[in-house]
């Protein structure tokens, strides 16, 4: 896997943040983001300005049923013996989200909550990454979901 991470600039790091559906993955990602040498996806013209939406490299959550329920799908888990981690796709996933990141910032920001499902995955695409993962209580999050 030298390839892939040859081809990430050690000066950028990479922050995924993930959670379930209407757990606050959008207002952490949107707030870190404005932070200092930090950078988001804004108004991309895409739910809540979700990488996942951004990139064609891996199927969305939909794909596995949606909100709460890709979870049940073992499709949407990926880690880093998945097919889909090559140095082409690790290419191709960094240059789709570049674009809509603000090139002068070394921290670049990705809120989608399927991440949650794909930190190994997405640690072996971008080795210099860190992960937030929101924890909220289940009950608010079904009843928001619903």
């Amino acid at each position: 896997m030298t390839s892939i991470q040859d081809a990430n600039d050690s000066r950028l790091k990479y922050v995924f943040i993930c959670g379930l559906h209407r757990s606050g993955t959008s207002l952490l990602g949107r707030n870190i983001a404005r932070m200092e040498n930090c950078t988001g996806f804004k108004d991309t013209g895409v739910i809540e300005d979700e990488g996942q939406f951004l990139q064609d490299v891996y199927p969305i959550s939909k794909a596995y049923g949606g909100a709460g329920k890709f979870g049940f799908d073992p499709r949407a888990h990926l880690t880093e013996t998945s097919g889909l981690l090559t140095p082409e796709n690790a290419l191709k996933l960094r240059q789709s989200w570049e674009r809509y990141w603000d090139q002068s910032k070394a921290i670049r920001v990705e809120k989608t909550p399927g991440n949650l499902l794909k930190t190994r995955f997405l640690q072996a695409m971008f080795p210099d990454s860190y992960f937030i993962v929101v924890r909220r209580h289940p009950v608010p999050v079904s009843m928001a979901s619903q």
